[in-house]
């Protein structure tokens, strides 16, 4: 819950809206991709977000760079290590965590034998046999619309008065995201796939500053939200 001066006036009746309009409040990670669901930041103590590379050491972290992995190593189906393409191998002493991006993770556990079963995929035998690698890929479209305020001195957005304080910048300028699904007589336009239909999603956020729209300028006279649509490809 973030504190009183971190609270912007909008947040309160933005919320209030949705629920008018119908809008079921998600309560908390509880598996439910559609509703009314707060935006969580990591906070430290003194209220400043505190991202990964600030909250874990990395004194003892040895980097390596302008390096390709080839595949992982799973002795005993239990991921260890990898593979280098220079034919080195590095290897964990505990696990290995593969981050490498929304479309080399799955490409790298596919080249590693892990992934759907596919007798014809380029020889590579099937260590562990996952279908969902590879899957549930969803295009990001967002589209952004400003809205002129009825009254700038309401203090609603960045650059007013009340954003000059340091709190309000220790975090995202937004509290609230809508995920509804899309209509069907919409989502039926571009796939028939029932299962497909079901996944995709269309979330709103009220953000209570400007995005950079080109033509608008961040003078505390806008706020915006966005719209984005989230279709699965996979």
């Amino acid at each position: 819950m973030l504190k009183p001066e971190r609270t912007n006036p909008l947040r309160h009746p933005v919320a209030s809206v949705q629920k008018e309009l119908g809008v079921v409040p998600t309560n908390g990670p509880n598996g439910s991709m559609t509703g009314l669901s707060e935006l969580k930041e990591n906070l430290d103590r003194d209220r400043v977000r505190h991202p990964s590379y600030t909250a874990y050491p990395l004194k003892a972290v040895n980097l390596c760079t302008d390096m390709i992995v080839n595949r992982v190593t799973s002795p005993n189906q239990k991921a260890m290590g990898v593979e280098l393409n220079d034919g080195r191998a590095s290897h964990a002493k505990k696990e290995a965590i593969l981050c490498v991006g929304a479309y080399c993770n799955p490409q790298l556990l596919m080249l590693s034998g892990i992934g759907p079963e596919n007798p014809s995929a380029n020889g590579i035998p099937i260590i562990r046999d996952s279908p969902g690698v590879g899957r549930n890929l969803f295009v990001h479209f967002a589209v952004y619309m400003a809205f002129r305020l009825r009254d700038p001195a309401d203090n609603l957005a960045l650059r007013s008065p009340s954003w000059i304080k340091p709190s309000p910048f220790k975090g995202l300028p937004h509290g609230w995201a809508v995920s509804r699904r899309l209509p069907q007589e919409v989502s039926k336009n571009y796939t028939n796939n029932a299962a497909v239909t079901e996944r995709n999603l269309f979330p709103v956020l009220t953000v209570y500053t400007l995005p950079g729209i080109p033509g608008i300028p961040i003078d505390r006279t806008h706020i915006a939200t966005t719209m984005m649509l989230l279709l699965p490809t996979s």
